[in-house]
């Protein structure tokens, strides 16, 4: 059943029995959510025994009880998809012959690619401003593009290679540090990598999408996206989620290939090699091998063409891609899987179950209610289409995804990093462009009654009327925000500075903004020098550390930031 139009032939499989897809589908949810918090919950044990953590008894003790009840929940769950969730009308479905796109559908694709440069490409020298890790990866990226060092640092104070810091990975970094090399403005051009990045995103949505739903469907799908919550943030900023979520549904279209060629092994072997991207880009998506595992697990209750060379292949390409990079680091003596092990260590407390942070973490949900209901509604629509009348285990990937990562948005993390729940926002909103297609087709039908077009006329205004909110604030931050003067303002100030002049500065963003924009470093301490025989200049941001200065009001001032020369100016 195509969702955005005629186009294509509708696979017959046997009788829909909604309800109980409904209930096969949330016991699989049940499975992979209680199966990734056992395995999290031993994992912790294991690395923080192993790296010598010191864990008070209590929280082994809370640990240990986490692992054996959502232990029982896993066992639970999988017995029951054993015993009864196989679904008694499943039958292979046959394929659908490949859908000639019309040339309006291309026009719409052309346009969303055209909204998606509008929104990314302009003023990315001021919107938005820089967060700490955000400039991070331009120091790491900065020291490759100069000095051929994948490193974090300053030549003044050394250089740390293979910071495990690095929340991104190669495939950001490398072609951020090209466009460096390349671009006269360092900043501009790193964001413009990025941009770039996100409208092939789109795009891929769109070649994505289209084999499932029509691609009209696709087009809506490609323009949601573009408008979800946080997108165009992250289109215009050197993070690695953009990234990492195109190599994911690239490598998501390569598997549909391997599914669909029988005698094509190099299929599986790309998705494999697009997959091994996705989590060189973003590490922590690593964990929506549950989402995959969810996908298979109903594939083995249902229609079953997942073969074990399905899974074995694309296993192998991403063996191909990681352990390349893991080569690449061990040629410079560094030790990639202890490395690894250091930062699951320090990244654990997102592996451990708990509410502490559930009163924020939902309220960023709700705090949306238009979009949620929508993302819901959107779900429920496509659960059919892609479980039974166009069957296709990769969007069923996306689909687990999205439901995976809101339970680890929920209960594993702060609630302080919005990022964290983009993938959820993005795929979600795919699935809301599938309702757009479908609801405004059914509202523009003469032959429908007017209640019913008016219902269908309101489920679409529902999906776009509060993406377009978002995305008119966005547009008028572009056009009228400067989140960068000040930093750019202070850096300039700092560059004017004798090279003798000793600068510290309250904060480690700080010190890496100086880095980056004025090419200095700078040293971080932890409060005002009583003395000024060790510094010359102390640099702040008042708005956050006003009280670390003890009533010292700032010599100079860029705006937030903020110069006290403790030898006079």
């Amino acid at each position: 059943m195509k969702c955005g139009g005629a186009e294509g032939a509708q696979r017959r499989p046997g009788g829909m029995h909604y309800g109980g897809l409904i209930r096969t589908v949330l016991v699989l949810t049940v499975l992979i959510c209680s199966g990734f918090t056992t395995t999290a919950s031993i994992g912790v044990l294991v690395i923080g025994l192993r790296s010598g953590a010191g864990y008070d008894a209590p929280f082994l003790w809370r640990l240990g009880v986490k692992g054996l009840v959502f232990g029982c929940a896993f066992a639970a769950s999988g017995w029951v998809l054993r015993w009864g969730g196989r679904l008694p009308d499943a039958r292979r479905p046959a394929e659908l012959p490949p859908e000639r796109v019309s040339w309006r559908a291309w026009l719409g694709l052309l346009a969303a690619a055209g909204a998606a440069m509008a929104l990314v490409f302009p003023n990315l020298d001021r919107y938005p401003k820089a967060e700490p890790d955000e400039m991070h990866h331009l120091v790491v990226a900065r020291n490759l593009a100069e000095y051929g060092l994948y490193a974090s640092g300053h030549p003044a104070a050394g250089f740390e290679l293979f910071d495990r810091y690095d929340s991104v990975g190669p495939p950001v970094i490398v072609p951020v540090a090209v466009s460096m090399r390349l671009g006269a403005d360092q900043f501009v051009a790193a964001r413009l990598t990025m941009a770039v990045y996100f409208v092939l995103l789109c795009l891929s949505v769109f070649f994505f999408c289209r084999p499932v739903f029509g691609a009209w469907a696709a087009v809506c799908s490609v323009f949601m996206v573009l408008m979800a919550l946080m997108s165009v943030y992250l289109g215009r900023s050197v993070y690695g989620e953009a990234p990492a979520f195109l190599f994911a549904v690239v490598g998501l279209t390569f598997w549909r290939g391997a599914l669909r060629a029988e005698k094509r092994a190099f299929w599986g072997v790309l998705a494999g090699a697009a997959f091994g991207l996705a989590v060189l880009c973003k590490p922590f998506l690593l964990m929506g091998v549950w989402a995959v595992a969810g996908a298979l697990a109903f594939d083995r209750v249902s229609y079953r063409i997942v073969r074990l060379r399905h899974v074995l292949l694309p296993l192998f390409g991403y063996g191909l891609m990681v352990g390349c990079w893991w080569l690449v680091k061990a040629v410079f003596q560094h030790d990639a899987a202890q490395a690894a092990q250091t930062t699951l260590v320090e990244y654990q407390h997102n592996l451990v179950f708990g509410f502490a942070s559930f009163v924020r973490t939902s309220g960023w949900i709700v705090g949306q209610p238009a979009t949620l209901i929508g993302a819901v509604i959107a779900l429920l629509l496509v659960l059919p289409v892609i479980f039974r009348h166009n069957y296709d285990p990769p969007t069923i990937v996306l689909f687990f995804a999205a439901l995976f990562f809101t339970y680890w948005w929920l209960f594993f993390t702060t609630g302080l990093h919005g990022r964290y729940m983009w993938y959820t926002c993005a795929i979600t909103q795919i699935f809301a462009g599938v309702l757009l297609a479908v609801s405004a087709r059914q509202a523009l039908d003469l032959a429908k009654p007017p209640r019913v077009r008016t219902v269908y006329a309101a489920l679409a205004c529902l999906v776009v009327v509060p993406a377009l909110a978002r995305t008119h604030r966005e547009v008028k931050l572009i056009r009228g925000h400067d989140g960068m003067g000040d930093a750019i303002a202070l850096a300039g100030f700092v560059r004017t500075l004798p090279e003798d002049t000793r600068i510290a500065a309250l904060d480690w963003p700080l010190q890496r903004t100086l880095n980056f924009f004025a090419g200095r470093h700078v040293e971080v301490v932890k409060r005002v020098p009583t003395s000024s025989d060790e510094w010359d200049v102390l640099l702040a941001d008042t708005r956050v550390q006003r009280a670390l200065l003890e009533g010292r009001e700032a010599d100079r001032a860029f705006g937030d930031y903020g110069v006290l020369f403790l030898k006079g100016p």
